[in-house]
């Protein structure tokens, strides 16, 4: 039996860009709010999203930590699969 350890880069990426999806959170807001009938539904979403801003540029702080990390891990991950790759490509050692 072999160990096999699959990474995704798609999603790795898609973690990356966490922070950039918190920070234009206000845009899809409103667009949420003017698409509501309901004057009382609009009236709580603002409510939410007041509290929302009062914490989230603390949150994307940290997103932005990892971020950093994630993008680390993605070339370190590339790296390695170059090296593998090479190694394979060479072929066996003679011997």
């Amino acid at each position: 039996m072999t160990d096999t350890l699959k990474v995704s880069y798609p999603v790795l990426e898609a973690s990356a860009d966490i922070r950039r999806e918190f920070s234009g959170l206000d845009d899809a807001m409103q667009d949420v709010k003017d698409a509501v009938g309901s004057r009382h539904l609009a009236d709580a979403l603002e409510e939410f999203a007041n509290n929302w801003d009062r914490h989230r540029g603390a949150l994307v702080e940290s997103l932005g930590s990892l971020e950093e990390a994630t993008r680390s891990a993605i070339a370190t991950w590339q790296a390695a699969d170059q090296q593998v790759g090479a190694t394979i490509d060479a072929g066996p050692a003679p011997g």
